[in-house]
């Protein structure tokens, strides 16, 4: 596990940006590091909650009817006095 004093965010992380975070080996569709809106119009956000970076999955055209899944690595929370996770998320487009 990780130590207890981690804070993930995805503006850290290397070059595909998610820190802590992967793919699963089992999704019909992965999760995508971008900046500004997304591709496909009338859909997503037009940019991150905070900093530059967010990822995304496209629903539309050839991403309809599929999962995504990320995971994240173990984290030891022993050490923390509260705890928390805290998402961000936007959901618009035809096929949500």
């Amino acid at each position: 596990c990780l130590a207890s004093d981690t804070i993930e965010s995805f503006e850290y992380g290397g070059a595909w940006g998610t820190g802590l975070w992967s793919n699963a080996s089992y999704n019909t569709l992965d999760w995508s590091v971008r900046t500004g809106g997304t591709p496909s119009g009338s859909t997503g956000p037009s940019g991150a909650y905070d900093g530059t970076y967010y990822i995304y999955t496209e629903t539309s055209g050839s991403g309809s009817n599929s999962f995504a899944t990320i995971e994240a690595a173990c984290v030891d929370l022993s050490g923390w006095t509260t705890p928390a996770l805290t998402f961000q998320y936007h959901m618009y487009g035809a096929t949500m």
